[in-house]
């Protein structure tokens, strides 16, 4: 844990943006959704707070993927 604020981010439309094989990227609209930002200041450093911090920021990417 740290008290640097973390901001998880969903960029919507990179795929379609640039697809895997693609050399260079296709005009497309893209939307970048930025979540609040996030401290862990008061978890201990280790494995275990670690996964918590990775389980949080994934579950906060997620419902920003969803809209």
């Amino acid at each position: 844990g740290s008290k640097i604020p973390v901001l998880p981010c969903f960029l919507e439309g990179a795929f379609a943006a640039w697809p895997k094989g693609r050399t260079i990227p296709r005009p497309r609209k893209l939307q970048l959704r930025i979540g609040t930002p996030r401290t862990y200041a008061d978890l201990p450093p280790g494995r275990e707070s670690a996964t918590r911090i990775s389980e949080d920021l994934r579950q906060a990417v997620a419902a920003l993927a969803c809209g």
